[in-house]
């Protein structure tokens, strides 16, 4: 039995990393569901015992994406000697830590997941992002508030905006590397300018001091835009 389980999850996981591949490159709306059967090479009876439909495999590839998103935080909101704020702190700068790491591939995956075709795969990624980080992160805002260390009077649906605004950087990313191909220093200029903004913005929406968040830093900025450096 158990070896039947694990060939189960086996082949999930690969229909899983097929779609992923095939939605971004042909995008959700182009691929079918006999794209993937004949991409990954089984039948239509082996796809249909894992899924119902290919909403159903995008469910669960944006789920798993967002899971992966919340294992990069969850041991930070668990700490017990860091303080509401410092939390705070360190999710944008373990965010950032980790973006700077994975730039050559959170470059590529942009560029490919902001394409009109991929509009619904984009909005669904950052749908459960934001379900699955709210609860913790409003946990966090929940504490700060009461310890006087945020002003703010929902910390829920302040953990949503935070994450919703974080949605029009990443789009301001976008914009910046097609930029980029004729105009580096436009393109830099726009990324840092939108960076700034949203600093200011979650400052002012925690009620915490100016420039006490450090979310995108002149480093990221440069290694997301290197291949341009480079070229010039």
């Amino acid at each position: 039995m158990g070896r039947i389980i694990k060939k189960a999850d086996e082949r999930q996981a690969e229909i899983l990393e097929t779609a992923r591949g095939l939605f971004l490159s042909r995008g959700y709306d182009a691929t079918t569901v006999n794209d993937l059967i004949q991409a990954i090479g089984i039948s239509k009876g082996a796809f249909y015992h894992h899924f119902a439909s290919k909403e159903d495999v995008l469910s669960a590839l944006v789920w798993s994406m967002a899971e992966q998103g919340l294992a990069l935080h969850e041991p930070l909101f668990a700490r017990d000697d860091l303080s509401p704020f410092q939390k705070i702190q360190a999710f944008f700068v373990n965010g950032q830590q980790f973006k700077k790491e994975q730039a050559p591939g959170l470059r590529a995956f942009i560029e490919i997941l902001y394409r009109a075709e991929n509009l619904k795969l984009r909005l669904r990624a950052a749908e459960q992002m934001t379900e699955l980080l709210v609860p913790p992160l409003g946990k966090v805002l929940t504490e700060g508030a009461a310890q006087g260390e945020f002003d703010i009077e929902d910390p829920e649906e302040t953990a949503r905006l935070i994450l919703n605004l974080g949605g029009l950087v990443h789009e301001a990313f976008a914009v910046a590397l097609r930029l980029s191909q004729s105009d580096y220093r436009a393109a830099r200029m726009l990324l840092q300018k939108r960076a700034d903004s949203y600093e200011r913005a979650i400052e002012r929406l925690l009620g915490v001091p100016k420039h006490s968040l450090s979310i995108i830093d002149a480093e990221l900025i440069a290694l997301f835009l290197a291949p341009a450096t480079q070229e010039r």
